[in-house]
Order: structure tokens, then sequence, then C-alpha cells
């Protein structure tokens, strides 16, 4: 069992979570993994020079999954609205970072693992947007 879902059982012991806590604790583990991705890609292209919209673009992902986790894992409430733009904020913003990092995936190994995470946290946010839904 993944520390996230222990802390999700035991939050959930005391208000109810809404969702399939097997779901949420995917997504927030993807989107925690994905901003320590994007934080080191965008370090990494940042210090080789240039790709300025990517670093941005990596950077503005990576803030935007902080955020989403944060909200996240207050959990339910009368939040589901908030909870369902910010998947949907992330996804776009993930989406957008890998369409930068991913064409230069052979090359950067920094990219590839970037690359990686954004289609990750897609896969696990779009999950965790249909379960809200």
């Amino acid at each position: 069992m993944s520390r996230t879902m222990e802390e999700l059982e035991a939050q959930n012991e005391v208000v109810a979570v809404r969702g399939d806590l097997a779901v949420i604790a995917a997504a927030l583990d993807s989107l925690a993994a994905y901003e320590q991705a994007a934080a080191s890609c965008a370090t990494a292209m940042n210090a080789r020079g240039g790709m300025a919209e990517a670093v941005a673009a990596a950077l503005n992902s990576g803030d935007v999954a902080a955020a989403t986790r944060a909200v996240i894992t207050r959990g339910g409430g009368e939040d589901s609205r908030l909870e369902r733009q910010l998947l949907e904020a992330v996804i776009t913003a993930c989406e957008r970072s890998e369409s930068q990092c991913a064409p230069h995936a052979a090359h950067h190994r920094h990219c590839r693992l970037h690359a990686a995470a954004a289609g990750d946290a897609v896969v696990a946010s779009r999950a965790l947007l249909s379960d809200l839904s």
C-alpha cells in the first residue's frame, strides 16, 4: 500500500473522501512524480540554454500539478467543480509540456523522463476526472 493510499484511508475515517481511493491515490502519486520530472527537466533545459518556451511550459505545468494535488488532497465537499476544473487544467498543461519535450526524448534523458511523466499524469488525471464526474 502506498503512503498516499494510507493517508487517504486515514483521512476517510474522519471526513468522507469522495471517489475511489485507489484512483485518487494513483492520480496524486502521478501528479507528484510529474512535478519532480517537470522541475528537473526545466532545470536541465535552463542549464543547457535556450528552449525558453519548453522551460516555461514545464514550470507552469508543474505548478498546475501542485495546485491540483493540494486541492484534491483536501478532498470532497463542495469543491467538486473546482477539482474537475483543475484536473482539466492539469491535463491541458501536461499535454502542452509533453508536446514540447517529446521531440527531444531520444536525445535528452530529462526530456524522455519528463514526457513519460506527463503522459502518466494525463492518464491518471483523466481516470480521476471520470471517477469524480
